[in-house]
Parts: C-alpha cells; sequence; structure tokens
C-alpha cells in the first residue's frame, strides 16, 4: 500500500500507487503525505488550480497552476471556498499587486 504525495489524495483505501492518487481540487491544497480528502480551501489572494500544496502557494512554474493572484485579476474567497483562477477586475478598477 502507498500514500498519496503531498499535493495529491485519494478518498479510497489500498492506494497501489501514487497514479491511484487525485492531483488536489481547485481552490484546495494538499500539504499532508497520505490524504483521504482535501485538506483545505486556499486563501484570498491566491489562486489553486490542481496540485497546491499549501494555503497561500508559491508560484509553481512548472505548470502555474497555483500561486498568488496575478495581476489585473482579484482572487476573493468570500465564498467559503478558495478559487481556482482568478477573477478580472471590475470596471475602473485594478490590481497591481
Amino acid at each position: 500500500m502507498t500514500k498519496c504525495a503531498t499535493g495529491r489524495f485519494n478518498p479510497l483505501t489500498h492506494v497501489e500507487n501514487n497514479n491511484d492518487c487525485q492531483l488536489c481540487t481547485s481552490g484546495a491544497w494538499c500539504k499532508t503525505t497520505g490524504l483521504l480528502n482535501i485538506e483545505g480551501q486556499c486563501d484570498a489572494g491566491y489562486f489553486c488550480l490542481k496540485g497546491a500544496t499549501d494555503k497561500a502557494p508559491t508560484m509553481d512554474t512548472t505548470n502555474k497552476n497555483y500561486g498568488p493572484c496575478p495581476n489585473f485579476l482579484y482572487c476573493d474567497t468570500s465564498s467559503g471556498k478558495g478559487v481556482g483562477r482568478g477573477s478580472v477586475c471590475f470596471p475602473g478598477t485594478y490590481k497591481n499587486s
């Protein structure tokens, strides 16, 4: 039996290898190995598309699946859920950091 790696989870038991594990879902993070479910929702100001390993992740330079919210977008979690991608700023507003 194998534990899922960081950035992955699997609600099923008896995982044979890491390929049986799912990437952490959009808006969520999975830092601990062997997770049966996501660990939590990403913080406001960050986006988590898939495979994030922290609630306030640094940029994924390989696949760009998670990181700080990009310029000219906002990443609001007021719905109580993390965001997969940022949203475009409203007309007349901007985000430069």
